[in-house]
């Protein structure tokens, strides 16, 4: 039994043991759960559960008497798509106390960051979900995190009466688990701003959030209103005082809705004025998400409340208003009330029982102002979405489309969208074709069967600034198996853990493998798919690796089954003196065995590999890879990466041709029409003809089969005519023999297309040979 397995109702017995936090940060406590699914799948043969997922796995997960909980993962592998696609397996987390559900595909364990979302109670139930036939899947549950507490706080009540009321503006939310507040904006793509010393640890913010317990402890909504922060959006300050504090980012759809904030909610954000407007009698509304103290009901801590008060002061970058807040209003807008216009980012407390005032940090900061004009991740515009889904195949003979939407389409200039593709050589760039409104059709070109296409967008916006899908292109680039079908055996793009991955080093003082998102200066400026995150040896800008050598080793994956399975994978490699290397080892045996793969000197930027299982081992069986780096004697800087891991099994439908009927015997016998190379796109499509005698052979070429053949006159022996001869070319003799050769192109309108062959040859009596026919694919 693996040492992680627990039985189905799992009792997490750890006491809970409150602590106090700072004023912004909610108190939790971890427990161990170490909860692991083993692989698991659904093999129902039955035809009418096809496209169905059914639970193949499920647990209890529990820590006695919590207020809340929330999942950490330490491994997950969900096969089919990726995201929502038809075929995709996924986890469902249901509460025990109230009955709240999250759904997760994999795309969406990125995006949460390898957690849950915030559950009620003290219990979930966890389920995996999977389609008949679609492959293994895994779930390992590291800690639970669990709180029953609120956080501790100063008050900033002016005047000494708290006079806030409960409102619902779903234009702002809670912060978690950093406990402030943040709301959303009228920019492109409707993300958020909040307080610079609320940004270190915020992942995730909550809508519709319900009254605290009767003590004070935070409940939190359902998953449909919790919403994970994107890190790659995320621009902030940090926080450096008074007037100097601000912080931007944006938020995933939610896993469970597939809805954004702006879709969920009615529609709305606030406008923020460049400039502070001047004092002029004006009032303050502060909204958010403050704590609360005697006399007003613990019921109210963390809950949305609202306050109006006096505009005090505008001065440099700091804006001052005479209004209530408590700690967790942090980040809150300071609205012009009455109006939809903000004006700044409340901060910092200042006002008392015998006066003063609060404090934000003004609209027109110019760090804020620079942020909202270059937004990142989630939040930059226009936006590339598909509705088809991204392809994992295209189609070989050139017939496939990838359909793409322009989202936020009022800042694309018209007419710049473009998709740029490679067959395997150079980069050829396309016009997409418009088929409604900001959607469009790009056609995939024609390419060998077994090999991969990499392709791109891109589009411009009314100021001509360019935007790309993937957001890093040409760096990062989407790419898909040419074949007729792939069954995805493996995916990681690293922004989850896979699980039975480890990392075995020998003599290694700094620089190990990890994972997580590079930081540069030194190692790569990002990953290579743009997902966020891949392995570096030392994640750390200038962190490179020392001694060595360190090992990354992936799971054993049984390709017993698997018909061509292909192995890709994204390495990024420098040594400034050439004298170490990247060295790609595979196992066929679990890792008892290795031969290598690759052994690799420093190269520029991110390159695509790939191993074509087949070609290293005639019977595949429990299949791993081993990356090894060392810098051994430590004389030099080593750094490597790796990214975009992934094992496909790739199946081919072959051009055929196929003889039918019989020939005639001539001076040198019967002639034999026969094929040597089938009719593929951009091939040659090459048949033979033997038992020639001296006349002049002829191929026929035709585009039907004649219904009924054709019996000719005797001068040509008794022989039958099966083709149709729309065609006729002359052949060249050669010892009895002769060899007809026609280029196939690479078009898109000859898949499927039919051509028959037979050879006449003109003697004294004529002649002719059996006939055939060629499928082009």
């Amino acid at each position: 039994m693996n040492p992680l397995s627990r039985p189905l109702t799992l009792v997490v017995l750890l006491a809970i043991v409150p602590r106090l936090a700072a004023q912004e940060e909610e108190v939790s406590t971890r427990h161990f759960a170490g909860v692991d699914s083993g692989l698991v799948g659904n093999q129902n043969p039955a035809a009418a559960a096809l496209g169905i997922p059914e639970v193949v796995w499920s647990t209890v997960v529990s820590v006695p008497q919590a207020a809340w909980v929330r999942l950490t993962y330490v491994g997950v592998l969900l096969s089919g798509a990726p995201d929502r696609g038809s075929d995709g397996s996924f986890l469902r987390i249901t509460s025990m106390l109230d009955g709240q559900k999250q759904t997760q595909h994999l795309l969406h364990v990125g995006q949460w960051q390898d957690t849950s979302a915030y559950f009620n109670g003290d219990s979930v139930l966890v389920e995996i979900l999977a389609c008949p036939g679609t492959g293994n899947n895994r779930l390992m549950i590291g800690d639970v995190i669990a709180g029953p507490s609120q956080p501790a706080s100063t008050d900033s009540i002016c005047g000494g009466a708290d006079n806030r009321v409960l409102s619902t503006d779903n234009r702002t939310a809670r912060n978690q688990p950093t406990g402030c507040t943040s709301w959303m904006i009228n920019d492109c793509n409707h993300c958020f701003l909040t307080a610079g010393h609320c940004a270190s640890g915020l992942q995730l913010i909550e809508f519709n959030v319900p009254l605290s317990t009767s003590s004070g402890s935070l409940q939190h909504p359902g998953p449909q209103h919790q919403y994970a922060v994107d890190p790659a959006s995320r621009q902030t300050n940090g926080g450096q005082g008074i007037g100097n504090d601000w912080c931007y980012f944006g938020v995933f759809a939610n896993s469970t809705t597939n809805l954004t904030p702006f879709q969920a909610y009615g529609g709305q954000a606030f406008d923020v004025l460049p400039m502070p407007p001047p004092v002029s009698s004006q009032s303050i509304r502060i909204t958010g998400y403050g704590s609360t103290s005697s006399p007003v009901s613990p019921t109210w801590t963390q809950v949305q409340k609202t306050h109006a008060g006096p505009y005090a002061s505008f001065a440099g970058t700091t804006v001052r208003y005479v209004t209530d807040t408590t700690g967790g209003n942090s980040g809150s807008p300071v609205i012009l009330d009455g109006t939809n216009d903000t004006i700044g980012i409340h901060t910092h407390a200042g006002c008392t029982s015998t006066g003063g005032s609060n404090h934000g940090t003004g609209s027109n900061h110019a760090g804020l102002q620079a942020a909202l004009a270059n937004p990142l991740g989630v939040c930059a515009c226009p936006t590339f979405t598909f509705p088809n889904g991204l392809p994992t195949r295209t189609a070989p003979n050139g017939t496939s489309l990838i359909r793409m939407q322009i989202g936020n389409a009022a800042s694309l200039l018209p007419g710049s969208v473009r998709f740029h593709v490679s067959t395997g050589g150079a980069w050829q760039t396309i016009v997409p074709a418009t088929v409604g409104l900001n959607l469009f059709d790009a056609p995939v070109p024609a390419c060998a069967c077994g090999s991969y296409v990499q392709f791109y967008f891109t589009a411009q916006n009314t100021l001509s600034a360019t935007f790309s899908s993937p957001a890093t292109a040409p760096a990062s680039v989407h790419s898909a198996a040419a074949a007729d079908s792939v069954v995805v055996v493996r995916n990681h793009d690293f922004n989850t853990l896979p699980p039975a991955w480890f990392v075995s080093n020998t003599s290694v003082t700094a620089g190990a493998w990890e994972r997580g998102a590079p930081a540069g200066s030194g190692n790569p400026g990002a990953d290579f798919d743009g997902s966020g995150q891949c392995w570096v040896t030392g994640l750390a800008a200038n962190e490179d690796l020392d001694g060595g050598p360190t090992r990354l080793v992936t799971e054993a994956v049984d390709l017993s089954t698997s018909w061509n399975p292909v192995v890709r994978y994204a390495l990024w490699f420098t040594n400034p003196t050439n004298e170490d290397r990247l060295v790609v080892e595979a196992s066929n045996d679990a890792g008892a065995n290795w031969i290598v793969i690759e052994d690799l000197g420093p190269f520029a930027g991110w390159t695509a590999h790939q191993i074509r299982v087949r070609d290293h081992f005639a019977s595949p069986a429990m299949f791993t890879v081993r990356f090894s780096v060392a810098d051994n004697p430590d004389d030099s800087t080593t750094e490597a990466a790796l990214d975009a891991f992934r094992i496909d099994d790739l199946t081919c439908t072959p051009a055929t041709w196929t003889s039918y009927g019989t020939g005639c015997a001539g001076p040198g016998g019967v002639p034999v029409l026969d094929v040597a190379s089938p009719p593929a796109l951009g091939q040659n499509f090459i048949l033979s003809v033997s038992n020639l005698g001296s006349g002049v052979p002829v191929m026929l070429i035709g585009f039907g089969q004649l219904s009924v053949p054709l019996a000719l006159p005797q001068f040509v022996a008794g022989c039958t005519l099966l083709v149709t001869p729309d065609l006729m070319h002359v052949l060249s003799p050669s010892t009895g023999g002769a060899a007809w050769i026609l280029p196939i192109p690479p078009a898109l309108t000859l898949p499927g297309t039919l051509l028959y062959n037979q050879v006449l040859e003109f003697d004294a009596l004529w002649t002719l040979s059996n006939a055939g026919f060629g499928e082009i694919r």
